[in-house]
């Protein structure tokens, strides 16, 4: 007797792995005419205005540092000893 081989059938999850192979080159061509809309020219350089110090702030430079001697903790980052 000659052995039959049968071969497998195609189910719902055949079905849904080719709508979203689908799905998945749509999108890459909507993103290729996305792209493909800014061309190779650069933006123009934007008009932003000079700041301006806000009326009232302290003049001088940045800001101080936090209140201490700015040396690290020396027992074991802050911690209380018993």
């Amino acid at each position: 007797m000659a052995n039959v081989v049968v071969q497998p059938r195609s189910d719902a999850y055949t079905g849904i792995l080719i709508v979203s192979l689908v799905t998945l080159l749509i999108g890459c061509l909507l993103l290729f005419l996305d792209y493909n809309q800014y061309g190779s020219s650069t933006p123009p350089a934007p008009n932003v205005p000079a700041l301006r110090p806000a009326e009232g702030a302290p003049k001088g430079g940045p800001a101080a540092g936090p209140v201490g001697s700015g040396a690290a903790p020396t027992n074991g980052g802050g911690a209380a000893k018993q």
